[in-house]
């Protein structure tokens, strides 16, 4: 639940840095879009992962075509195609209109996740409500999922800060090669 957390975080952070680069067209929106989408990709493959391992050990079985799973494999297969564009795109303004657009596409799933899980009635599904239907009643429990939600959370803070960090390096040496070639083009002639 904590890593789901950071991963619907990771995405608010991507739907504000889409929509501010929409409207003012600015480097550094896009690449805190490109950086909160990656972590959103890693914490989303932790949900998915560790579903699975906890569906397994729980219900029998690995994997049940019910909404909540369903929808979260869309949000990550919404988050892979993201990811694929930003690696294999040429970098140009419309690959970064496209992935503005994409990053909103995918926090707007977010509430379909959140709410998918109200589409089935209870005795049809395997998903549990527990914090919903206020089953954490031990104090320890509460303390263990805040204490683990809010590490998450803060987790992937640092690790969009970490990594739009390193996009803003990437952007400037290649922008200073640029130049650089540039001048040498023109010494030269």
């Amino acid at each position: 639940v904590a890593s789901a957390f950071a991963c619907y975080l990771s995405l608010a952070v991507l739907l504000c840095a889409g929509a501010c680069y929409l409207v003012n067209r600015k480097l550094a929106w896009d690449l805190l879009g490109e950086a909160a989408a990656s972590v959103a990709m890693l914490f989303a493959s932790i949900v998915l992962v560790s579903g699975m391992i906890w569906g397994h050990s729980a219900w029998n079985t690995w994997w049940r075509w019910e909404p909540r799973l369903v929808s979260f494999l869309v949000l990550w297969l919404i988050l892979l195609s993201y990811v694929l564009l930003r690696r294999f795109a040429d970098r140009s303004a419309q690959e970064q209109t496209f992935a503005a657009v994409l990053g909103i596409i995918a926090a707007a799933q977010v509430p379909i996740v959140i709410f998918s899980i109200s589409l089935l009635a209870q005795s049809e599904q395997l998903h549990p409500q527990v914090v919903a239907k206020q089953g954490l009643t031990d104090l320890r429990y509460v303390a263990a999922f805040v204490i683990a939600s809010i590490a998450m959370c803060s987790t992937a803070i640092w690790f969009i800060a970490v990594k739009t960090g390193a996009l803003l390096l990437r952007s400037e040496l290649i922008e200073l090669s640029a130049h650089s070639r540039f001048r040498g083009r023109a010494m030269h002639a």
